[in-house]
């Protein structure tokens, strides 16, 4: 039998149906306490009585969303925005992108993508601005304490 290891809800879920099943103790209290019903119970019972702790493992768990996107179309984009719509802001972006390139993207996901990489639009407010130029300087000053406290430690 290999190990299982299983997250804090999911772990949660395992001690009280695990409790409920050895002691033949009170469904209804159960569904009470785990927030969900009586036939729910019935089925974390069957689980555990099948697969036991396996059953309480998630089934998406390791998989990607099947609304994310491949890499190699998100570094194209990246490199689309940088390269040649470096003046366009995001919604107008997504517009060209459709148009120009075929790919079909929301503005709000553009938006997340540049974001991570430290871009932001034409069309930035000032606050947006200033809270990114703020994260930077945060991540340089504690760079530069990790970087002092290696040359220390040398």
């Amino acid at each position: 039998m290999r190990k299982v290891d299983l997250r804090m809800n999911e772990e949660q879920k395992y001690r009280i149906i695990k409790k409920l099943v050895e002691s033949d103790g009170n469904k209804t209290r159960t569904s009470k306490k785990m927030n969900c019903t009586v036939r729910t119970v019935n089925r974390y019972i069957h689980k555990y009585k099948e697969n036991s702790k396996e059953a309480f493992i998630h089934g998406n768990r390791n998989r990607k969303p099947s609304c994310t996107f491949d890499e190699a179309i998100k570094l194209r984009v990246l490199n689309l925005y940088q390269d040649i719509y470096y003046d366009c802001n995001v919604q107008h972006f997504s517009e060209f992108l459709l148009r120009e390139e075929g790919i079909d993207i929301s503005s709000r996901t553009l938006l997340t993508w540049l974001k991570d990489i430290d871009i932001l639009s034409p069309k930035a407010r000032r606050i947006t601005k200033k809270t990114l130029k703020a994260r930077i300087n945060r991540e340089l000053v504690s760079a530069n304490k990790r970087q002092t406290k290696k040359l220390e430690n040398q």
